[in-house]
């Protein structure tokens, strides 16, 4: 038959109950603190993670919003400034036509008038031509 002796039990017992404490006092607490550091760690990073992601997100959008805002503001600007030039070159070209009709009116007048001081050149020569011509049909006969 089985013999169980009661002071072996009982030291076993003891014995077990005396190492449950050691390994809870230098293994278990430590490792259990240890792991629940980490899991502290972890989850600071992965919220800080999420925090940052949030942040690039708002800021992608911010930035986005800006880049059509300057878009659009650039091209309002070009649109000004091709208003402003086309309004330029159509002043510039009126300029020049208004000074190329000024220049013709003043050829022509120019023109005219040399005309007339030549034509009035002529007839006074006519006038001398005419009489040098008599005396000298007078002469002749």
């Amino acid at each position: 038959m089985l013999n169980i002796n009661v002071w072996d039990l009982l030291w076993t017992f003891v014995n077990f109950f005396v190492l449950y404490c050691l390994l809870n006092k230098f293994l278990f607490q430590p490792l259990t603190s240890f792991m629940e550091a980490r899991q502290a760690k972890i989850d600071a990073g992965l919220t800080a993670e999420r925090k940052a992601q949030e942040t690039l997100v708002a800021d992608k959008t911010l930035l986005d919003k800006e880049r059509a805002r300057c878009s659009k503001e650039a091209k309002q600007i070009l649109d000004k400034a091709r208003a402003e030039c086309d309004e330029r070159q159509a002043l510039l070209l009126d300029q020049a036509r208004d000074e190329s009709h000024r220049a013709r009116r003043q050829m022509r007048d120019d023109a005219q008038a040399l005309g007339r001081k030549e034509l009035e050149s002529l007839r006074s020569s006519l006038g001398r031509l005419a009489a040098l011509l008599a005396d000298t049909l007078l002469q002749r006969k």
